[in-house]
């Protein structure tokens, strides 16, 4: 999914939420739930293979996303802390998920991806036999 959608539903939430624990653990929760729509991801094959010398493009399409998402936030949200942080949380996990591409020898990210995605890559969830 594309960052600036789990920023912007993730500031919402956030946002729209009376409790706060709650509007942020909602907007934490969101991006599984947005992730389950079909969709397709941008390209960032340099980076999973890390070929670090061709990923400038790449990398340059992951922060503008990021940056655009959160720009946008703090436009319409007018610095509430509450949307920024939703914001943030919305779009963790595919901060996680990145540190882990990069640095996949720490044991905590590790941790972190096995918990945050139990199923094999590549697993199709919608073909599941009982």
């Amino acid at each position: 999914m594309i960052l600036s959608v789990h920023i912007l539903v993730g500031a919402a939430i956030a946002a729209k939420t009376q409790n706060p624990i709650l509007g942020l653990s909602f907007a934490f929760l969101s991006h599984y739930l947005i992730d389950i729509i079909p969709h397709k991801e941008y390209q960032i094959e340099n980076i999973r293979a890390k070929r670090w010398g061709k990923s400038g493009p790449d990398l340059l399409k992951i922060f503008f996303d990021f940056f655009l998402g959160l720009s946008i936030v703090l436009i319409i949200a007018e610095d509430s802390p509450k949307a920024i942080a939703g914001g943030l949380l919305g779009v963790s996990i595919d901060g996680l998920t990145f540190l882990f591409l990069v640095s996949p020898r720490i044991k905590l990210l590790e941790s972190f991806n096995s918990f945050l995605f139990p199923f094999p890559a590549g697993m199709d969830l919608n073909n599941l036999e009982a």
